[in-house]
């Protein structure tokens, strides 16, 4: 679930924990991998259009832990404007198609159902 304009406040988070909300997306970048620890709040690592993705891509495929990470991309089909935009997503994505066997994806139907994750990527909304 996302948040209109990612936006809440304590009342919003009383009522999603109350109905059973698992995680509900902000506009609240992290810039970092780190697992969310206050759901159902889930600050998203960045939008698919910020500057430095492919920076963050990077870092986040060398990257070495034995803990759990989270590379949470975001953003709406509507905002790829030009050919560009298209062309560059689709870069991205081709990436993490090449190495697709090191990590866990998962869409927002799944991810509360998910198990012991090394590497997690997701993109949605």
């Amino acid at each position: 679930m996302a948040l209109p304009f990612g936006t809440y406040n304590d009342d919003v988070i009383k009522v999603l924990k109350e109905v059973g909300v698992l995680y509900c997306r902000t506009c609240e970048h992290t810039y970092n991998f780190e697992m969310p620890n206050d759901l159902p709040l889930l600050h998203p690592t960045c939008h698919f259009r910020y500057k430095d993705l492919d920076k963050l891509t990077d870092e986040f495929l060398n990257t070495q832990t034995d803990g759990d990470m989270l590379f949470y991309i975001w953003g709406h089909s509507y905002e790829l404007v030009t050919e560009d935009d298209w062309q560059n997503f689709e870069l991205m994505l081709k990436i993490f198609l090449t190495i697709r066997e090191k990590f866990m994806f998962y869409g927002k139907k799944n991810w509360g159902k998910r198990g012991k994750i090394i590497k997690l990527f997701c993109l949605w909304n």
